[in-house]
């Protein structure tokens, strides 16, 4: 939603209001963790098949994104639209600008639980975008689930 449209609530129903619609509209944005986990799962098998780190599976895209080593990359920044944007590394990028990617995903501590452990690996379901910027291909990935690595095991 565009920030003039929160501001045009906040003058109607007031700021507490306008917070809690937003944290109620970003849990709506929420993929289930059993449905996310599902999905995920599917997206393993065809990633071991074509060797890529992204898969589309049903009507999501699923990468293997990472969190970037160094902390001075590891930044959760509020975007006009509600949202939050970390940038991570993606291996399946083929951007002359390098292997990032900006993850932008509906609450705060899903996005900062996406940079607390430098390197560490995530599945993300969601919906890839590219675009061009400059002459290059830049991408970003609206994330309705992040899944680490680590909760696949076994």
């Amino acid at each position: 939603m565009a920030e003039a449209t929160y501001k045009t609530l906040e003058s109607i129903f007031g700021p507490e209001f306008v917070q809690r619609y937003k944290e109620a509209r970003a849990k709506a944005e929420q993929l289930a963790k059993e449905r996310a986990l599902e999905i995920a799962k599917r997206a393993i098998e065809i990633m071991k098949n074509t060797g890529s780190t992204h898969a589309k599976v049903d009507d999501f895209d699923v990468i293997l994104a990472e969190t970037p080593a160094n902390p001075d990359f590891a930044k959760v920044t509020e975007t006009r639209a509600g949202n939050f944007k970390v940038g991570m590394i993606w291996a399946g990028s083929d951007s002359p600008r390098g292997p990032w990617i900006s993850v932008f995903v509906p609450l705060k501590d899903q996005a900062e639980s996406l940079v607390k452990e430098a390197g560490k690996l995530f599945l993300l379901v969601g919906k890839l975008r590219s675009s061009t910027y400059e002459g290059s291909t830049t991408y970003n990935f609206r994330a309705l689930s992040a899944i680490s690595v680590d909760e696949l095991r076994g």
